[in-house]
């Protein structure tokens, strides 16, 4: 029930409520976090950056080429005691898309974190994809991990891509994140879909018949939520 919710996270004891929400502060880039006057616990919401899907080459006479989407970055929750005058904040930047032609994949997500307290890593970037006749699966991208969190959920692995013939072809999606949604699988000679929101995988790109190579969408970056009570 709500009561015992409450008293699981340290919000109320057996005698009721022993404190109101403060503030809400949200963390879009890094900095210091410095407790509003009167703080006494935080309950710190953070995801760390998505990966950026791949990259494809260019193709030949009756080639596909379908890259994968990225993953997606750790989302941790936690209560902390506020006793301290003030926090680093680290917001991860999204991965970058895989470039056109490269045996690189996408670029893995940034880590963002709460001090030492909690600490979210970013999701693995997209696989690239090289010029296939039928039938092409690109594997999926592995998820980011957490630390420090009493709610931990690491990640979503999100893009398988495939060709297979006259059945058509479409590029990996990047995973969607609990506070954000990955870029969208795609067909025909398109760039990978970006990210967005927070902590989401870019989408793979897509390459057609005798076309050229396409870079992968960007992952989306990290966030702080800072629910402040006293």
């Amino acid at each position: 029930d709500v009561a015992g919710l409450l008293q699981y996270l340290g919000l109320s004891d057996a005698t009721g409520f022993v404190g109101k929400l403060l503030a809400v502060r949200i963390f879009t880039s890094s900095g210091t976090y410095v407790p509003t006057p009167g703080t006494r616990k935080a309950l710190v919401e953070a995801v760390g950056a998505g990966g950026g899907g791949g990259g494809t080459y260019d193709t030949g006479s009756n080639q596909r080429a379908v890259a994968g989407g990225g993953g997606a970055g750790g989302y941790g929750k936690a209560l902390f005691n506020v006793d301290f005058a003030s926090l680093p904040i680290t917001i991860g930047a999204g991965g970058t898309g895989g470039a056109a032609n490269s045996a690189t994949p996408g670029g893995t997500g940034g880590t963002t974190s709460f001090g030492s307290l909690l600490v979210c890593l970013g999701g693995t970037g997209g696989s690239f994809c090289s010029n296939w006749a039928a039938p092409i699966h690109t594997s999926a991208a592995p998820s980011g991990t957490v630390t420090g969190a009493n709610i931990n959920i690491h990640g979503g692995v999100h893009g398988p891509a495939g060709y297979y013939a006259n059945n058509g072809w479409l590029s990996g999606g990047g995973a969607s994140s609990l506070l954000g949604r990955g870029g969208i699988q795609i067909g025909n000679t398109n760039n990978g879909v970006a990210a967005t929101g927070y902590g989401s995988g870019g989408g793979g790109a897509s390459t057609g018949d005798s076309a050229a190579g396409k870079v992968g969408g960007l992952g989306s970056n990290g966030v702080v939520i800072v629910w402040e009570f006293e």
